[in-house]
């Protein structure tokens, strides 16, 4: 899905709770909704990898004004209405969005916006001459796609660092689009990639036990 068609839809989820009297969840979707205003050409999965490389600090919070988990605890409900409805790839990028922006669920979502725009709009450096972008991009593809699928991206994950002709630039860029980190070394873009995927792991899991502590 393109950038600027979630923003219209961020839109209206954002007009369909105010009208239902969830104010607080309505301002911060039609907050969160100027993200994918940035770059509206580009693909939801392109901003969600620029997420994770912006700063956690909470230094100017405030407790009057909405937070990322209101956004977050919007979008599983809605997920699995668009995938009942046969629209998997929108249902695709609301869980990759839930994904990159479920680490920041205690910030303002006024202050989290302003820094995911910043760091969108900052100069995209130049691509050093060698690098094989369509490795780049197929194995980008891979690794969103699987994902939430913890056997399937080991797969992809395994044939990316068996590759050989996924050399260090390219395993870097991957990394720094996949996981928003600057590695030294293909060796260390590998781990970044890992981490983002085992951090994710590690959430779910959490998750999963406090529903069914909940359950209990």
């Amino acid at each position: 899905m393109k950038s600027k068609d979630f923003a219209g839809l961020a839109a209206e989820v954002s007009e369909l709770l105010r009208d239902n009297g969830a104010v607080s969840a309505a301002d911060a979707w039609q907050t969160f909704a100027g993200v994918f205003i940035v770059k509206p050409a580009a693909n939801v999965s392109e901003i969600c990898r620029s997420v994770p490389g912006v700063s956690r600090d909470l230094s100017q919070a405030s407790n009057h004004r909405p937070r990322v988990q209101l956004i977050v605890q919007s979008i599983p409900a809605l997920a699995r209405l668009f995938a009942k409805i046969g629209k998997e790839a929108l249902a695709r990028d609301l869980r990759s969005i839930a994904d990159a922006i479920t680490p920041f669920a205690d910030m303002d979502v006024s202050d989290f916006s302003a820094r995911v725009t910043a760091r969108l709009m900052q100069p995209v450096g130049r691509r050093k001459p060698g690098t094989d972008l369509e490795l780049v991009d197929r194995y980008l593809e891979s690794l969103e796609h699987t994902f939430r699928d913890e056997a399937a991206f080991k797969l992809a994950f395994a044939s990316l660092k068996a590759d050989k002709s996924a050399k260090a630039p390219e395993v870097k860029e991957i990394a720094k689009r996949f996981a928003g980190g600057s590695a030294e070394n293909k060796k260390d873009a590998l781990k970044f990639i890992w981490r983002r995927h085992e951090s994710v792991m590690i959430d779910r899991a959490k998750d999963a036990a406090t529903a069914g502590r909940t359950a209990a």
